[in-house]
């Protein structure tokens, strides 16, 4: 038996312009992947570039993330000969392992776009095994807060496909992988379904749901208008950073005179907004402050590039 461990970087349009339905949500640009022993030995790596057809020019705030010039895409490989060349280490016995759920449903929808038919080798969320064993709450941890979990300092480029992949690699020797394998169906997959959302798990202080008819734009002000009192004294609790959490969903800490402090969700769904309040704990705060440190990344990058111009 030999594993696989791989990442990918892609593409997006670079304005709406660009969007095309018959085109692919995400276009692979960069492929890292280690091919491994049942010991987690490294028996081969391998970094490829790959040249897009859809999206010809790089994003530029996926270059700004993953390092990936035009020059460097222009010079990758196509997509076909990046595939080959990781499929030259598929066999029967091989297993694939990601970080996370989204890189196979983007790999098959570029080898549909590219008419490719291949049946990949069966696949495993890394995610899974570590919030299996290590007794996580979240389901989605991100491969940096794992990494922390076990002590693995490394300093390198994150969104690095060989990178992101190598990391992985050191986490995955952390894990008990045959193990893992074996309670995948049985305990972890079959428990997707009670996954909840993070603070769904923390003390509800306060809820309440209003009929929402402004325009989708003034959302964010109407959260912030909202008066939420404290569970404790009965004050007023006070917010204002929101952070965006899916379309129309918003998050943000909040805390009262006294000294309390509350995890607040706001979701508008059918013109009704509701808003619920929720005991902070480390959990949910290291949540939010991790959104709120990629807002400010976001922030500042795009302040960058309005200065280049």
């Amino acid at each position: 038996m030999n594993y696989i461990i791989f990442d990918m970087e892609w593409n997006q349009p670079s304005s709406a312009k660009e969007k095309n339905p018959a085109l692919v949500r995400g276009e692979i640009i960069q492929l890292g992947f280690f091919v491994l022993n049942e010991e987690l030995d490294v028996l081969h790596k391998e970094n490829i570039l790959i040249r897009p057809v859809c999206y010809k020019c790089i994003n530029q705030y996926v270059g700004y993330l993953t390092g990936i010039s035009q020059e460097m895409l222009d010079a990758g490989v196509d997509f076909r000969t990046a595939l080959r060349r990781i499929s030259e280490f598929f066999s029967d016995d091989t297993l694939l392992f990601t970080w996370g759920d989204d890189d196979i449903p983007i790999l098959n929808e570029n080898m549909k776009f590219h008419k490719i038919e291949m049946k990949l080798p069966k696949h495993y969320n890394l995610q899974r095994f570590y919030a299996h064993q290590t007794g996580s709450e979240t389901r989605q941890t991100a491969l940096k807060t794992a990494a922390e979990y076990f002590g693995i300092e490394k300093d390198i480029q994150a969104h690095d496909a060989l990178n992101d992949a190598f990391i992985t690699l050191l986490v995955a020797r952390k894990l008990d992988i045959v193990k893992g394998i074996a309670d995948y169906n049985k305990a972890i997959v079959t428990s997707k379904s009670k996954q909840k959302n993070i603070w769904d798990s923390e003390k509800l202080c306060f809820s309440c749901e209003q009929e929402y008819t402004k325009v989708i734009g003034a959302l964010p002000d109407t959260c912030r208008s909202i008066s939420i009192p404290c569970s404790d004294c009965g004050a007023e609790i006070i917010y204002s950073n929101l952070c965006r959490y899916g379309k129309n969903s918003f998050i943000t800490v909040a805390e009262c005179v006294c000294t309390s402090r509350y995890f607040v969700h706001f979701e508008m769904k059918s013109n009704i907004l509701t808003v619920r309040a929720y005991e902070l704990s480390e959990k949910t705060e290291k949540f939010y402050q991790g959104k709120i440190q990629a807002k400010e990344a976001r922030k500042k990058y795009y302040q960058a590039k309005n200065k280049r111009r």
